[in-house]
């Protein structure tokens, strides 16, 4: 034992090693630098987040770590045998660390590493003689400053090692901080904000270098003895990397020069950065005060506070050796590509992904790209949306025309819910083995045709032919959206973006009725316009998509790719598994029996399916019901019925507008990582937010409907179920994609084909029942049946986790204990 450790008491090294943020990007760098180390054996045990996927050794004891249920005395009894407890938290989750250096102590741990990892520094405004702290660097400077002062430091049973660096340089996760890490391949050119100057030089850190340097500080823990070390693998100026990425890469490079002034218009309002900005850097202010604090060429520190030299065997990594060594790799990959090329039984190639960064992944593709892609989708998706529902309230000229009853005209909105949910079974599969793309056209075009037999036919009978085709061939477009969304946006994104698609699926069926009230307000106008106008926009968004909407199955644009291969080498070698295993009928067989499973066995499916359903019952059923809950009841003619229905569109939108704010949430959630996965549970929080406001806007609605009250009290209630509307279809969509991975187009299948077939029912019943027994009453039952399945988010929030590891169809927690 050294000289050092006799000093101390401390051993020559620690043996059990207890890390908290393990599936973080920094936690995890450290836990390879843990597990891979020579010189000594660690025992691991790695604390991570509810529903984390870090992939960690066999050797790694793993346990999950909840932020907001773990106690003092819970941690302390895991804390038992520890040596030493590094924390790689970051953002809120530091808020914990108090607690668990209390633990630590209490277990009696003998080194603590505080989450420092940085470079912390004090803005000033111009003519202001104060200095102010970022509330990101705040919080660990708190949390840091209780850990060195701790108690148990201060009576000499516990130790701390408090380590700093430079910026991180080669986090891949973060564009806008490390543009360099992306794959050339991906890029056009290189852009490199500078705020400042961009001569002035800067602090960089590998993060296997500060990890290694961490690990350095276990093996000899003596030398790091209530020490605060900092580690730096380069000082080289924005001017510099650019130079050498430029030489490496052979792509051009930019340097994007903001002045100071910049930093100091987005300290006083973030919502002046640009998008690009906004997008990767967390939070966006914070981002900027690190460039304009590198621009000023104050991001250095004295070369007599850098510790590099204190442990032997020790290597950093400058920017030229990251960009040589991504180089060389890039070259070994793409020899390898050519040798190891993963070969059929019978000698074919195997296309795959080029890695994680491959341009052909829709994921990968520029946000512009996928912005428009989703753009021509939703308006698709908006057209055939609103076919659903844009004959309902010219049922009277329709039934007069056709010698039928109002309740047999109302066939012809039912035949095509009808028809989407009798084709949505169909289509996934169908989208699997063609590609979404001529699913998507095939489909529409065959839709178009069938809304133009619509608006020329001259009886009932061809009328609800037509529209049950129409439905039928609608089932593409309403029945596989949402893949399209998941094949473009990965988990963390689709906070942002499924907000939209569903926008544009329940929105539809309450506008439509606006201007279907206005063409049966006039009696100069032939009712059948509004299937001329269905056709026109439909027409309209077809041309669209037939030129613009790329295709976004992945599977499928491999295929593609092979295509090229096979025609530009002359060699029939190239092939992909989806081209050897692509069959619609072998996937027919797969979906038809689990589909049945998951309706009848699958806690989530028949719980927020069923809370689908009864929403898409209340919305067809209203398309009816509105004639007696407003027009009949305050005198309003067809188009003022009709305008009743924005009520409900307006709260859907409402919710909508709430995307960004619900993928900021997102992004804290995962610690700013937008290529985690989401826990499940975390979906379902607009669920239960809104879940509540369903039976209280329909007893709100039921009960206020009199002639003596106000209009707008009925309308403040539909504006309440728009909200609902849409929080349901977001949170129950992405948790079921989210708990159900690929199997989740089969289970999201089954909800469809339920929710249409049985809202399609409810359309001939619903008219009868407001006739026979009031709008009072028929609105109080369903808000009895909602109060019924409002607590259903609730319970699966709560245990969610245990019906998923009893489901044979759920991915399973990774590292759930």
């Amino acid at each position: 034992m050294s000289s050092h450790a006799d000093n101390y008491g401390l051993p020559s090294a620690f043996s059990t090693i207890a890390l908290f943020g393990a599936s973080g990007q920094i936690g995890d760098r450290i836990l390879n630098a843990l597990v891979s180390n020579k010189r000594k054996n660690f025992e691991i045990i790695a604390f991570v987040p509810p529903g984390s996927e870090s992939q960690v050794s066999k050797s790694v004891t793993v346990k999950t770590f909840d932020l907001k249920k773990a106690t003092r005395e819970q941690l302390a009894q895991d804390l038992r045998g520890v040596d030493a407890v590094v924390s790689a938290l970051n953002g809120p989750a530091l808020e914990a660390q108090t607690t668990i250096q209390d633990a630590a102590a209490d277990a009696g741990v003998q080194r603590f590493y505080p989450s420092e990892y940085g470079f912390h520094q004090i803005y000033r405004k111009p003519n202001d003689p104060m200095g102010y702290i970022h509330p990101a660097w705040n919080l660990k400077a708190l949390a840091n400053e209780r850990a060195v002062i701790h108690p148990a430091v201060r009576s000499g049973k516990m130790s701390f090692t408090m380590i700093g660096c430079g910026d991180f340089y080669n986090q891949d996760r973060e564009k806008v901080w490390c543009p360099w890490t992306q794959s050339p391949s991906s890029v056009d050119k290189y852009t490199i904000h500078v705020i400042g100057d961009p001569d002035a030089e800067a602090d960089y850190t590998h993060l296997d270098d500060f990890a290694d340097f961490l690990v350095a500080t276990l093996l000899e823990p003596a030398k790091s003895h209530n020490q605060f070390l900092n580690v730096v693998s380069d000082t080289i100026s924005h001017s510099e990397i650019a130079k050498l990425l430029e030489l490496y890469t052979g792509k051009e490079v930019e340097i994007d020069v903001l002045g100071e002034e910049k930093m100091h218009e987005i300290w006083d309002d973030p919502g002046k950065a640009p998008k690009e900005h906004t997008e990767s850097a967390f939070p966006v202010d914070f981002w900027y005060l690190v460039k304009g604090t590198q621009g000023k060429g104050e991001f250095v520190r004295p070369r007599s506070q850098i510790h590099n030299d204190l442990f032997q065997g020790l290597t950093y990594t400058p920017f030229e050796g990251y960009f040589k060594n991504d180089s060389e790799q890039r070259d070994t990959e793409q020899t390898q590509n050519i040798q190891e090329e993963k070969q059929t039984d019978d000698g074919k190639t195997i296309v795959e992904l080029e890695g994680d960064d491959d341009p052909i992944d829709p994921h990968n593709w520029p946000l512009l790209k996928r912005a428009r892609a989703m753009i021509i989708l939703s308006m698709l998706v908006f057209t055939q949306a609103w076919a659903g529902a844009c004959d309902s309230l010219d049922n009277g000229k329709a039934s007069a025309q056709y010698h039928v009853s109002p309740v047999a005209e109302d066939a012809a909105t039912a035949m095509y819910l009808f028809g989407i949910g009798s084709g949505c079974l169909f289509v996934g599969p169908l989208s699997q083995t063609l590609g979404r793309n001529p699913v998507y056209l095939g489909g529409t075009l065959i839709y178009l045709f069938f809304i133009l037999g619509t608006a020329v036919s001259k009886n009932y009978a061809s009328q609800v032919v037509c529209r049950y085709l129409a439905g039928l061939a609608s089932s593409a477009a309403l029945g596989i959206n949402g893949a399209s969304v998941g094949d473009m946006f990965r988990p963390v994104e689709r906070a942002l973006w499924f907000p939209v698609i569903a926008w544009v699926n329940v929105v539809p069926p309450v506008l439509a009725p606006v201007v279907g009230g206005w063409v049966a307000q006039h009696d100069y106008l032939n009712w059948h316009w509004i299937d001329w106008i269905t056709l026109f926009i439909s027409a309209f968004a077809f041309v669209i998509a037939f030129f613009f909407l790329p295709e976004t199955y992945l599977p499928m644009l491999l295929s593609y790719k092979a295509t090229h291969l096979r025609r530009v080498s002359g060699s029939s070698k190239y092939v992909t598994e989806h081209e050897q295993s692509s069959n619609f009928f072998t996937k027919m067989k797969q979906v038809l029996p689990l589909s049945l499973k998951f309706s009848t066995t699958e806690p989530a499916v028949l719980s927020l399916g069923g809370f689908l359903v009864l929403l898409y019952i209340i919305l067809f059923t209203f398309l009816s019901g509105f004639e007696y809950i407003f027009k009949r009841n305050y005198d309003l003619n067809d188009f003022e019925e009709g305008a009743c229905f924005v009520s409900i569109a307006l709260g859907a939108t409402a919710f909508s507008l709430a995307s960004p704010g619900l993928y900021s949430w997102t992004r804290r959630h995962v610690g700013y990582d937008n290529r985690a996965t989401v826990t499940p549970e975390f979906r379902l929080w607009p669920a239960m937010v809104a879940s509540p406001l369903l039976p209280i806007s329909l007893f709100w609605l039921g009960w206020t409907d009199y002639r003596w009250i106000s209009i707008y009290s009925g309308l403040g209630a539909c504006f309440c179920f728009g909200i609902v509307l849409n929080a349901m279809y977001v949170s129950s969509y992405e948790y079921i994609i989210d708990s159900y991975g690929e199997k989740a187009s089969i289970a999201l299948a089954s909800v469809t084909m339920m929710r249409y077939l049985i809202a399609g029912g409810m359309v001939m019943a619903a008219r009868p029942m407001f006739s026979n027994i009031g709008p009072h009453w028929t609105i109080t039952l369903l808000g009895c049946i909602a109060v019924v399945l409002t607590p259903a988010p609730f319970v699966l929030y709560k245990y969610g986790p245990k019906l998923r590891k009893k489901s044979a169809f759920a991915i399973e927690d990774v590292n759930i204990e």
